[in-house]
């Protein structure tokens, strides 16, 4: 099938050029307008107790569907007048915009340090973070002119919306590191100018299309802002990869063969591997479909798409570019260090040779790596994945320092009692609530109904409640439709620790575990609560995940090898590479290793959704080299039926392309790691240090100590082997 596609791609290798040419053209013309459609957030979970007490609140308590801050910092700290006058006016022009319900006077807090204003929306996430451009502009209108006084808007609108700014200029910045540093690898492989361009043209186009299949998919459905540079790092890297792999090959058949049975041999072998490992990219990564929340789905179908297209393009385009070239690939050469198969081969017999020592010192070295996996902490990711110079980042940092975050964000407990009527048997119900909240030890204080009145009992409340309905006090009427409106309360609850970390999930579950009267319904809601809905939904789905990996990949391998063992021991070999992946990352930015060196400040935990992305991006990626070497290696298996010659046979031959395409995929997730968003540098740290593990130690010392302990155990295959055995009795 492959060898026809060959034929037919050269014989119309021009007119196949010129529509790849044309898809680029067009793509070009919308993949500029990818990062206007990406969307941020997305971690709600439906109909989940935190996004139901959050609806209740909009629609009992009047809360506001977003939130904007306005801070303001001048010379002379709050008290300053100019400040003031400055504050107030930014207040009143505020108000006259669109969609502002109200915005409040300006406040300061604790430090003394600035001012703030709270600027309430009626208006979606998208509608609120189309808005912070007009506010900004009427922020800036209102400053003095001599710099003095400055002003940052943040809140949730405002930092998701840098985070999309903040996504494109790293996209920028990646490109501009990867494609130098990546032709100066393709040079030292190839020695060809020439030669060298193939791949990284073929990574362009990959690229350039998937964006504008992003922007086409972002107009039919929501997609996460980080699925840009997800799909990007992964295509860049495959598509150099895969091309790579095909112009190698050729090269080599080009020596022995004519222009046309050089590429039909080429995809017959080098193809196939490109196409088999392609698909095992796909796999890995379509275990993110299996995620429930859409905005990881998209970063797995941004995933599937740029593979998908660099698949195409490596046995299409690249063959019609061969054809095209023909010797002339070779043009253009550039001196370069000696070829270093021999030592691949050197390397491969002594591993070969002392197979039981490197498999145990591997083994354990991997497991020793992998042990901080055990006490891993998750979070989500917040402001704090923005780089420290970003405004709406200075702007929450200066507001925290006025207001601690614990307040800024509190839980908000949300009792439906069922009837609008506060009877004495109900106020006492309430008051056994609010101790039990209160005596959780992660609870500062609790604000609700039961504490408006100092040291109130049961008793004394239903006397104030009484005689507020027959003398009303409009200040104390406020007070109370604060915590209480037509049989729904709410309690604010206050913890000692940060919204963001483990303990106050820990606490928003406990509470979410109160036992209430029959008929009531208790909800818990706020920052902690959403956060531990999405991880405990996150987490509950990643073992589907991993499933369908696992099972669809060692069928796929058992189809390509022939063989029950090899997909076996490939599964395990990825697994200790990518469980080496999470501890470095535990150790780097969970303990906050090197936070200097990489410019992030450390959060104490890892993103929620980097594990859950490495693993199903990862596995298809080792996957990657798992096919180049095996096919190799079954490749002179056939041809000799020796297990430990073709073993080293294999990594001779394919040892130095390996290494080069995992070096310029390491070089491509390092130059992303650079970038602004904490969650991508993660990302792509974690990606570099899995690979080079995988590509070095997995790859070049056990993947061939194990192969040769197991030696022609390698190619079992029960059904084969009956077959066999039928056909000598048959003789």
């Amino acid at each position: 099938m492959l060898r026809r596609l060959t034929f037919f791609v050269y014989r119309f290798r021009y007119p196949v050029a010129v529509l790849w040419v044309f898809l680029l053209g067009a793509a070009a013309v919308f993949a500029p307008r990818a990062p206007g459609i990406l969307k941020p957030g997305g971690i709600e979970v439906a109909d989940s107790p935190a996004l139901r007490a959050r609806d209740i609140l909009v629609e009992k308590f009047g809360a506001p569907r977003e939130v904007l801050l306005v801070v303001l910092t001048g010379p002379g700290g709050a008290s300053d007048p100019d400040l003031q006058q400055t504050a107030a006016r930014v207040a009143s022009k505020l108000r006259g915009l669109p969609r502002v319900t109200s915005v409040s006077e300006p406040q300061t807090g604790r430090a003394g340090r600035t001012l703030y204003l709270t600027v309430n929306l009626d208006a979606s996430l998208d509608e609120a973070m189309a808005m912070v451009p007009e506010v900004n502009a009427v922020v800036e209108s209102s400053l003095p002119g001599d710099g003095r006084i400055r002003a940052y808007i943040t809140g949730p609108p405002a930092v998701y919306r840098a985070f999309t700014d903040v996504t494109e200029e790293d996209l920028r910045r990646a490109e501009l590191y990867t494609f130098p540093i990546a032709m100066v690898v393709l040079l030292f492989v190839f020695g060809s100018v020439v030669a060298s361009l193939m791949p990284l043209a073929v990574g362009l186009v990959a690229v350039t299309i998937t964006l504008a299949a992003l922007y086409a998919l972002g107009r039919l459905t929501d997609v996460s802002v980080f699925a840009m540079n997800t799909a990007s790092m992964i295509g860049l890297g495959v598509a150099i990869d895969y091309s790579l792999l095909i112009v190698s090959r050729f090269r080599e058949e080009l020596g022995t063969h004519p222009v046309p049975e050089a590429l039909a041999r080429t995809v017959e072998t080098a193809g196939e591997a490109v196409l088999f490992s392609g698909l095992a990219v796909i796999i890995g990564l379509s275990g993110l479909l299996w995620v429930s929340f859409r905005f990881i789905q998209s970063i797995g179908l941004a995933g599937v798409i740029v593979v998908a297209v660099s698949v195409a393009a490596a046995l299409t385009l690249l063959p019609a570019l061969l054809g095209i070239l023909g010797p002339r690939v070779n043009l253009l050469s550039v001196a370069r260090p000696r070829a270093t198969e021999h030592l691949w081969g050197t390397l491969a017999r002594r591993v070969v040779r002392w197979a039981v020592p490197v498999f145990i010192v591997i083994t354990v070295g991997l497991l020793a790596l992998a042990s901080p996996v055990r006490r891993m902490e998750v979070g989500v990711p917040g402001v704090e994945n923005l780089p420290a110079h970003v405004p709406a980042r200075v702007g929450w940092d200066l507001f925290r320092a006025e207001v601690p975050e614990q307040e800024a964000s509190p839980l908000n407990v949300v009792v439906r009692t069922g009837s609008p009527w506060l009877t004495q048997e109900k106020l006492e119900q309430l008051f056994g609530l609010t101790r039990d909240i209160t005596a959780d030890p992660g609870v500062d204080r609790v604000q609700g109904l039961t504490t408006l009145v100092p040291d109130a009992d049961p008793v004394r409340l239903g006397q104030v409640l009484a005689l507020q309905t027959v003398r009303p006090d409009p200040r104390l009427a406020a007070a109370i439709s604060q915590f209480y409106r037509d049989g729904v309360l709410l309690f604010r609850v206050i913890p000692r620790d940060p919204p963001s970390s483990q303990s106050a999930r820990e606490l928003a579950d406990r509470l979410q575990r109160l036992p209430v009267p029959e008929g009531w319904e208790l909800l818990v809601g706020g920052q902690s609560a959403g956060e531990r809905d999405f991880i405990n939904k996150l987490y509950s789905d990643f073992p589907k995940a991993v499933g369908f990996v696992l099972a669809l990949m060692y069928l796929v391998l058992l189809i390509t090898f022939r063989s029950a063992v090899l997909p076996l021991k490939a599964v395990i070999m990825n697994t200790l590479s990518i469980l080496g992946a999470y501890g470095a990352l535990v150790l780097i930015f969970q303990d906050g290793r090197f936070a200097h060196l990489l410019n992030y400040t450390p959060t104490g935990w890892v993103d929620a959704i980097v594990p859950v992305l490495m693993f199903c991006t990862l596995f298809g990626l080792s996957m990657d080299y798992e096919v180049f070497l095996l096919s190799r290696i079954r490749e002179e298996y056939l041809a000799t039926g020796d297990n430990d010659g073709a073993v080293a046979a294999g990594l001779e031959r394919t040892g130095r392309i390996v290494t080069s395409a995992a070096f310029i995929l390491i070089i491509v997730a390092l130059s992303f790691s650079l970038g602004g968003l904490l969650t991508i540098k993660k990302m792509g740290l974690g990606l570099a240090l899995a690979i080079a593990l995988d590509a070095s130690v997995v790859r070049a010392l056990l993947v061939p100590s194990t192969m040769a302990l197991l030696g022609d155990w390698n190619w079992w295959l029960p059904f084969r082997n009956k077959q066999n055995k039928l056909k000598r009795g048959s003789q």
